[in-house]
């Protein structure tokens, strides 16, 4: 019976698809099923290759896993999208199994249980977004707050693309966008004022007082205008949701989606309470709002009077044309010591410093005829302890007020104000001793560029350069004036000296800096760096200094060379451990290929005993090896971060160690709670999973009946939490902290390359994470390992 014949008995009535190719990569069979998800009929297949009818299929992961499974005759399994003829995506899972003819590939369609799961998926997402919104409208009291946490929930819990909220105007002719998450900056302007056109979604939830949705933008002619828009940033569907306060609409919660047809019924129905919830937090806010006005409206009028006059710090008297005082706050016992009874006993002019007394007078004087005038003052007082405190105020003429009828005075303590100004005079002098002991160049320029103020260092430096008279250094001279000349002269640092100055004297710039080398009349060339920083103060003042970094570029300089050199010898040194690791892999193999035959063909006992021998060595030997080329490719590669199945990558390793003669009698348990998408480089996890999981069946209990490797895990947002746990025979404390060192080997039957949990924690670390060992003899052993999510 022919091949063809044999396989078409076998497969034909199958519903899954079958494909068979041959080691040259030809189809040398297809069932009907299989023509019926392909692009070709059976004639066109039969007898072309892979490669003919699927032109880069090499580049792909798929062919990977193809040529890996014809190469290593090893079956796999793998889900891979396919995209009908008619535009559709359907989702397989391939099962590819070595055959004597070469691979045979089945394909089990999962479309609908995908969209099942998908389905669920999406309901999830939807109850913990509405779970989410309402969580925050217990918590929070600020409408703006609510609002952004829920365009920020909808997107991170809902899923959807973007999400906005808007509010009309009163007249429902624009809406404005007040909050958004997920659109990008540079587009936000769109929804700002937007034109509330008729018949576009707005205007008719406005008219309906109901949603508006699509589930389908490119093929919605009222929304023809936002077409481009939605395909450049990958939009498909948009449910648009009004929300009310005090029953009447006043904006609505816009959600986009990347996805066709992402609402139905029962999703709607959850998004209109979503909106409902927000109606009623609003309102909430509202009368919480009123509420807290008209307490603090209560509040305000309570205080006035105590805020002003009880309260205040200030003195506040009266005083008879006489000058008897008839009344004075109670802050006069915290200003000036006096109980409020002693005080009215007292004539405010025998308060007054003896030196001052007739300035006060005088002023006094001058404003009794006038009422509602006015003075000035700055005098001592007499505190009731002695002391004079200095005090600052007015006293205004209000003896022909009714109900006042006197002298009215307001006045303050400043004693303190009086030191710090007397402090200030020595600080500034400090200063100056401190500013002119610094070795960098400073100068301070006002608004005009005009030198208002220079360091003995900048006098110095302008001396060495030749400015032996400082005319055009010194303070006075007009330093932008300098620049523009030099500038006028070829000098080519000046212009740009000049522009950086001008930005930071508009404030376009809060600082600039500027690396310049200075040929002066020395052999050496000299390098400056020149900074510039607006004054910390009132006043529109720049401060700038020069200061030699000569020594620094020096330095650089040869840190730049080490560093290149550095690399240089790094980057011969891994290709050489590569290079020489893979060279010597080869005879390994022919080795190990002589043994076969050594083995198939001899039946001497001692014969096939010592080719077992050999082969643990050279299999030792190649295992070694194999880490030293994972090790140098840990080093040279960059890491390739991509979406990884935890759970179905560690089942597919304990898949292939279970075919190990040595792990017959190990029972494997998985169990990864993939909270959020894991993001790594799949390359060095299977690496990590590999070698541990080698390790537990290398060094495993033989007088154990039950033997296992469990793995378990969390996966959340910044997070992959492993645990790797066996019974093996179990390490000892005292090495506990030595297995991860490189070429460290415990003894025992169990012979090890000393490399492998060495380069284990390499990875790890540059995976950003970290692994710990517990360990007990002849109990077990369990490995922790915290890797950091590195979503892009």
């Amino acid at each position: 019976m022919s091949s063809n014949s044999k396989f078409k008995n076998r497969f034909d009535s199958l519903l899954e698809g079958v494909q068979i190719l041959d080691f040259k990569w030809k189809y040398i069979y297809v069932n009907n099923a299989l023509v019926k998800i392909s692009s070709y009929s059976k004639k066109e297949l039969i007898g072309k290759t892979l490669m003919e009818k699927y032109p880069n299929i090499e580049q792909t992961n798929l062919f990977k896993v193809l040529n890996r499974c014809m190469i290593n005759r090893i079956g796999e399994r793998i889900d891979n999208d396919f995209i009908f003829p008619n535009g559709t995506v359907g989702n397989f899972e391939l099962s590819i199994q070595p055959i004597p003819e070469g691979i045979l590939i089945l394909s089990i369609n999962r479309s609908e249980q995908q969209k099942t799961f998908e389905k669920l998926l999406k309901i999830k997402d939807l109850y913990a977004f509405i779970s989410q919104i309402n969580e925050k409208i217990l918590r929070l009291n600020d409408r703006s707050a609510l609002f952004s946490n829920s365009c920020h929930i909808a997107v991170e819990f809902g899923k959807f693309k973007t999400a906005w909220i808007g509010l009309f105007d009163q007249d429902n002719k624009t809406i404005s966008m007040i909050q958004h998450y997920g659109l990008p900056e540079e587009i936000t302007h769109l929804f700002k004022n937007l034109n509330i056109e008729v018949n576009s979604p707005h205007d008719q939830i406005l008219k309906t007082e109901s949603y508006f949705i699509c589930n389908d933008i490119y093929n919605e002619s009222e929304l023809l205008k936002w077409v481009p828009f939605a395909k450049k940033y990958g939009i498909h569907s948009a449910i648009i949701l009004p929300f009310r306060k005090s029953g009447k609409i006043i904006g609505t919660l816009n959600l986009y989606s990347e996805k066709i047809e992402f609402s139905d019924n029962e999703e709607i129905a959850l998004f209109i309470e979503v909106a409902t919830d927000i109606s009623f937090a609003i309102d909430l806010f509202e009368k919480a709002k009123k509420h807290k006005e008209t307490e603090e409206l209560v509040l305000k009028n309570e205080r006035l009077f105590r805020a002003l006059i009880e309260k205040s710090t200030d003195v506040k008297t009266l005083s008879d044309q006489n000058g008897k005082l008839i009344y004075a706050s109670s802050s006069i016992t915290k200003v000036l010591g006096y109980k409020l009874e002693e005080f009215l006993d007292i004539s405010i002019f025998n308060l007054v410093h003896p030196d001052e007394l007739d300035c006060f007078l005088e002023k006094r004087k001058e404003i009794e005829s006038v009422s509602g005038k006015y003075f000035d003052f700055e005098q001592r007082f007499l505190h009731k302890n002695g002391n004079w405190i200095w005090c600052e105020g007015t006293v205004t003429n209000m003896i022909e007020e009714k109900n006042v009828n006197a002298f009215v005075g307001n006045f303050r303590d400043i004693t303190e104000k009086k030191k710090a100004e007397k402090d200030l005079l020595k600080s500034e002098n400090f200063s100056r001793n401190i500013l002119n002991s610094l070795s960098s160049h400073i100068a301070v320029i006002n608004h005009s560029g005009t030198i208002i103020a220079v360091n003995e260092a900048w006098n110095r430096f302008a001396l060495v350069n030749g400015e032996t008279t400082l005319e055009n250094t010194s303070i006075g001279s007009n330093y932008l004036d300098v620049c523009k000349k030099s500038t006028i002269e070829g000098d080519e640092i000046a212009p740009k000296v000049l522009i950086g100055l001008q930005k930071v004297m508009t404030k376009k710039k809060d600082v600039f800096y500027l690396e310049y080398p200075c040929h002066m009349d020395t052999k050496e060339e000299i390098w400056f760096a020149l900074l510039a920083v607006p004054f910390d103060g009132e006043e529109d003042l720049v401060v700038i200094a020069h200061q030699d970094i000569s020594q620094r570029k020096i330095n650089e300089d040869e840190l730049i060379k080490n560093n290149e050199i550095l690399s240089k010898t790094n980057l011969e040194l891994d290709r050489f451990v590569y290079s020489v690791s893979h060279d010597l892999r080869s005879p390994l193999t022919s080795i190990l290929g002589l043994l076969g035959f050594i083995e198939e063909e001899s039946k001497e006992e001692d014969t096939l005993e010592h080719t077992s021998m050999i082969r643990n060595s050279v299999n030792r030997l190649d295992e070694y090896i194999k880490n030293i080329l994972i090790y140098s490719r840990n080093n040279r590669m960059e890491l390739d971060i991509k979406k990884i199945p935890v759970q179905k990558i560690i089942e597919e390793i304990f898949k292939e160690f279970k075919n190990i003669k040595s792990s017959e009698k190990i029972s494997y348990e998985v169990n990864i709670k993939e909270l959020v998408p894991f993001y790594s480089d799949k390359q060095s996890l299977n690496t990590i999973l590999e070698n541990l999981i080698s390790n537990a069946i290398k060094f495993q209990n033989t007088e154990q009946p039950n033997k296992f490797i469990k793995i378990t895990g969390t996966i959340d947002k910044e997070y992959l939490h492993l645990l790797i746990a066996d019974n093996r025979i179990g390490i000892a404390k005292q090495h506990h902290n030595k297995i991860f060192d490189m070429f460290f080997r415990l003894s025992g039957k169990v012979d090890g390359t000393g490399i492998g949990l060495y380069i284990v924690k390499e990875i790890i670390k540059k995976l950003k994470g970290t692994i710990e060992v517990s360990s007990k003899q002849r109990i077990g052993t369990s490995f922790s390992i915290i890797l950091k999510n590195l979503k892009p």
